[in-house]
């Protein structure tokens, strides 16, 4: 998803239309521009581990603002990049319902941002079959409220020719294509869909990811 969230069309041909046992046709490649002068953020970071693929996709450079309404992954975010001697990354606790005001002034600053969203998270259930009792009975009617507002929400922040990228880690339909369609149309043209699709599962996770260019 780093690599996605970085070029979509560098990770494209590895997505299926459904979810498959096995990837897309094509295999990803590497981008022959340089992403060291972006600014990147990682609007649901948790421990950081895609800010971490991502800033040293970057190689060190750029910038990478990590953000969670959780300052106990933050610290954890910002112990990682320190033994990962990864200095690109900004790590900042925000407390939830409250993103808006508190990411105003950075509005159009962002090259490229990442809402991988909370989720039902059942391309996972392999590697945690507990999910399913942890979560609360109407999580499942909550979750695609939550991941279209976080949408909205970390929207603001891309400039235009940026790219928004939207993740999820399950193969509901409610949490995956519905959220894109819903976020399209609520946009009217503010953001024009690159594409996406669903990674897996078969010998990894399974992922659904998405991406559009501010227009």
């Amino acid at each position: 998803m780093a690599l996605f969230a970085l070029d979509a069309s560098c990770a494209l041909p590895l997505l299926q239309e459904t979810p498959a046992s096995q990837p897309g046709k094509g295999p990803a490649r590497m981008p022959e521009a340089s992403w060291g002068s972006m600014r990147v953020v990682d609007a649901c970071a948790g421990a950081g581990g895609k800010s971490l693929a991502m800033a040293d996709l970057m190689r060190g450079e750029g910038r990478v603002f990590s953000y969670d309404i959780s300052d106990r992954k933050i610290q954890a975010l910002r112990r990682r990049a320190r033994h990962a001697g990864l200095n690109n990354i900004q790590g900042v606790a925000l407390k939830e319902g409250e993103e808006a005001g508190a990411l105003a002034k950075f509005a159009g600053s962002a090259d490229r941002l990442l809402v991988d969203a909370p989720c039902s998270g059942w391309g996972v259930l392999r590697r945690n079959p507990d999910i399913k009792w942890r979560q609360e009975g109407d999580a499942l009617t909550r979750f695609p409220a939550i991941q279209l507002r976080l949408l909205e929400v970390y929207s603001a922040l891309v400039k235009k020719g940026g790219q928004l990228t939207f993740g999820t880690c399950t193969f509901r339909k409610s949490e995956t294509v519905d959220v894109v369609a819903e976020f399209t149309r609520k946009m009217q043209g503010a953001f024009k869909p690159v594409g996406g699709g669903y990674f897996g599962p078969s010998s990894s996770d399974g992922f659904y990811m998405h991406a559009w260019v501010r227009e």
